[in-house]
């Protein structure tokens, strides 16, 4: 059954942790770069996992842009939890269409991971570790910066109800 696949698999302990198979990754990166829709490349959970990561890794831009950042940065400052949440509404509202949906669709995603989070170990300060320079960085960032993004991801994934209704 592949929902029960699907399943199973978010229960997979440190997933993107664990290096895929690099030519695996590596051929299955190729195919879909020539059209192919089908990943049959990915052998693993981690291959794919890999597969995103290198993905991620290569895109021009974060997926929060660069343009936002400052106000990412700032509102994550914002002392009051229902204003700070609002605020990151407003903010995810300013991003690209495109942007804005795979946002909505990964923190998806993520979320599902975090609630396997007893079986998968993946908390929600790792997934936030893991993944934060992906949708937010700035080439000028520093410690601080660093621990801004994180809680930023971490309280997009932990009030992601509240926050993508």
């Amino acid at each position: 059954h592949y929902p029960l696949r699907r399943q199973r698999q978010m229960c997979i302990r440190d997933r993107f942790q664990t290096p895929g198979n690099k030519k695996n990754i590596f051929a299955a990166k190729i195919a879909f770069e020539n059209g192919q829709t089908s990943l049959s490349e990915c052998h693993s959970v981690y291959d794919m996992c890999g597969l995103i990561t290198t993905f991620f890794n290569e895109l021009p831009e974060p997926i929060l842009t660069y343009i936002l950042y400052d106000d990412f940065i700032t509102a994550v400052g914002i002392e009051e939890e229902v204003s700070r949440l609002e605020q990151y509404q407003k903010i995810l509202a300013c991003l690209p269409e495109t942007n804005r949906k795979l946002v909505y669709y990964l923190f998806g995603f993520l979320k599902k991971m975090h609630r396997k989070s007893d079986i998968n170990k993946m908390t929600s300060d790792l997934i936030a570790s893991i993944f934060h320079s992906f949708f937010l960085k700035n080439v000028n960032s520093d410690v601080v910066q660093e621990e801004k993004q994180i809680m930023l991801m971490e309280e997009l994934l932990t009030h992601y109800d509240k926050i993508f209704k």
